[in-house]
């Protein structure tokens, strides 16, 4: 039996080529949209970058990171995280050393 276009059941067909630019641009413009319309701010940057070194970043958070249009403010807060816990260490392994 031939599958019928005006079934409620959803098709397992790929949409057709004229439906494709339709569906892309859409998508498109709806992520381009939400990525421009929040930029992080430096508590959002240090929540993110410290919670993700500590593993305790929820998915919901991971997820609107990702969807950042910028990765370079993720990138030096965590160099500079982790430079910072480096220098802390240090420190404390003199202190205790003496």
């Amino acid at each position: 039996m031939p599958h019928s276009r005006s079934s409620p059941l959803p098709s397992s067909e790929p949409p057709s080529a004229s439906e494709r630019p339709s569906i892309l641009i859409s998508k498109l413009s709806s992520t381009q949209a939400s990525t421009q319309a929040s930029k992080p701010t430096l508590r959002q940057l240090l929540k993110s970058v410290f919670g993700a070194l500590f593993g305790v970043q929820s998915d919901q958070h991971r997820q609107a990171d990702f969807s950042q249009s910028r990765v370079w403010p993720y990138i030096v807060v965590g160099i500079a995280a982790i430079a910072l816990f480096v220098a802390i260490l240090i420190v404390i392994s003199q202190w205790v050393s003496r």
